[in-house]
């Protein structure tokens, strides 16, 4: 289980440390606290990671952070569901009670 949750634990970390960086910049920008170069510098690095957000994904499709094993589950949890129901369509004497067929 842990190397399932390690990977989603680290780059959900990763997600956080990023919007934290944002959060520090656009305080620092808002609070005029720094030069002219270091603004364009704050402006760039912020402008930067607003295109490029530095999250991982799965083909693009699976953001893979701390809800991922999570989702797996919900998936699994809701095929089994389905599963079951189709055993009950094709053998429906499978969940009767023996008095009941006769």
């Amino acid at each position: 289980m842990i190397p399932l949750f390690s990977p989603c634990y680290f780059c959900d970390q990763v997600h956080g440390e990023v919007r934290r960086l944002r959060e520090l910049l656009a305080s620092r920008l808002y609070e005029n606290k720094l030069d002219k170069s270091g603004r364009s510098a704050a402006r760039a690095l912020l402008m930067l990671t607003e295109a490029r957000d530095l999250s991982f994904s799965l083909l693009r499709m699976l953001r893979v952070d701390i809800s991922l094993p999570f989702k797996f589950i919900g998936l699994l949890v809701t095929y089994l569901i389905i599963l079951l129901q189709f055993e009950k369509v094709i053998n429906p004497y499978k969940f009767l009670n023996k008095t009941e067929i006769i």
